[in-house]
């Protein structure tokens, strides 16, 4: 047991001098996520579509994601990291991003491994988006949009049309992930 003990101990010592425990990696996707999302805020603030290769190669591919949908989707940007909270329901977020499609769009639906893409159409109206760089797109995530709906519209905006994940990938892929979800859902 004692012999366990030090082994365990110096692997752990090795994985943290290292950078390599689950922590450390928690935090470098966090990073990866704050500056793929201010690639996205800069985009809304000043219009310009995020060029992969003035990223650091960890990043390239996210914002190679990012930038396709950008110029793919006819969207314009109405206000950006939008704070919203609901005090009927006791919760309170910020959203990435409400937008208008200004025509009809055909984007990526959902991506494969190995066969091509399933495309979707975006329909005109309001939407609001939330970009995620994570591993996949989780069951909360939708859930999540339909409380920023909720919150939104509880704080005076008028309601949108549709709201969609974009995850962006390291490959440099994106999908558009529409949300069937409902506010009863999230509650």
């Amino acid at each position: 047991p004692d012999a366990i003990d030090e082994q365990a101990k110096l692997i752990e010592s090795l994985l943290t001098a290292h950078k390599l425990t689950v922590n450390h990696q928690r935090d470098k996707a966090g990073d990866r996520g704050s500056r793929v999302h201010d690639a996205l805020e800069t985009w809304a603030a000043m219009g310009t579509v995020p060029h992969p290769d003035d990223f650091s190669d960890e990043d390239r591919g996210y914002v190679q994601g990012l930038s396709d949908f950008l110029t793919t989707a006819n969207i314009e940007p109405v206000a950006h990291e939008v704070m919203v909270g609901s005090s009927q329901h006791g919760y309170a977020g910020r959203f990435d991003l409400r937008a208008r499609i200004t025509a009809p769009s055909t984007v990526v639906g959902k991506c494969y491994p190995k066969k091509p893409p399933r495309m979707t159409t975006v329909p005109v109206g309001a939407g609001i988006f939330d970009l995620k760089t994570s591993a996949g797109v989780y069951e909360t995530h939708p859930l999540q949009l339909e409380a920023y709906e909720a919150a939104s519209v509880e704080c005076g905006y008028e309601p949108t049309n549709w709201r969609a994940i974009l995850h962006v990938t390291a490959d440099g892929k994106y999908e558009l992930v529409k949300s069937r979800a409902k506010f009863d859902h999230f509650l």
